[in-house]
């Protein structure tokens, strides 16, 4: 009884693990596939915002199924002359294998003369219809990922032997963790 009740509940934490997640396809020659185009043209369209403290525009438009990013200017700068590329992924919601909505696109990013301070290949565009029914777009770019070493503490462990109270602790180690930090803009459809 209890292994048929612990094979119901798995079958039924994995019926609504399955039922709705996000699907990502990787785009070749940026294309956006058929069943994905009318979803993308949501989006579709003239953004204003800001981009790491800086006044920014961007369009999304499509050309021959191809999903192109437009900055009229430099995101990074006007030294910089990096541009985005193709469309390189889709991220999508699916509820029970239907497409729900389109939530990101990832396309190649070429960071020009600001290579060496830009470690990021690819921009990210976030999508989000708000309650007000306006598209609203968040943009990230991948500057640096820093490198930090620390001191963690061992466990301490306690028990009782023989009657009598103990406790020790593991030694501690010295451990490398990293942090990605990204360069952000928030748009709004105009």
């Amino acid at each position: 009884m209890k292994n048929k009740m612990t094979i119901g509940v798995f079958s039924l934490v994995l019926a609504l693990f399955a039922a709705g997640c996000d699907k990502t396809v990787d785009i070749k020659d940026g294309k956006v596939p058929a069943e994905l185009t009318s979803f993308v043209a949501k989006y579709l369209g003239n953004y204003t915002g800001v981009f790491e403290q800086t006044n920014q525009t961007l369009t999304l438009s499509m050309n021959d199924n191809r999903l192109i990013l437009d900055t009229p200017n430099d995101l990074l700068g006007a030294s910089c002359k990096s541009k985005a590329g193709n469309l390189t992924k889709l991220t999508y919601s699916n509820k029970d294998n239907n497409i729900e909505e389109v939530t990101s696109a990832e396309f190649d990013f070429d960071p020009g003369l600001c290579a060496s301070t830009i470690e990021g290949r690819t921009v990210t565009i976030e999508g989000k219809k708000s309650k007000d029914g306006i598209s609203r777009l968040k943009v990230s770019i991948l500057k640096e990922v820093k490198k930090y070493e620390h001191y963690q503490e061992g466990a301490t462990h306690c028990g009782v032997s023989n009657g009598h109270p103990f406790c020790y602790q593991d030694p501690g180690k010295w451990v490398v963790d990293y942090q990605p930090i990204y360069l952000q803009g928030s748009f709004k459809l105009n």
